[in-house]
């Protein structure tokens, strides 16, 4: 989930990182610190 440019995990909620407009992600996974849950995040370009 991605707000005010920035990705937050869709479990708790908890802010994880920064993104930019041109960022591009694809099928990376990531681990939230706080519940220990793995998610997939998938982020195209915002221009």
């Amino acid at each position: 989930m991605v707000k005010n440019g920035w990705v937050y995990c869709p479990h708790c909620g908890k802010k994880l990182f920064p993104v930019g407009k041109t960022t591009v992600i694809k099928n990376w996974i990531c681990l939230c610190r706080k519940c220990g849950r793995r998610f997939l995040v998938n982020i195209e370009s915002r221009e």
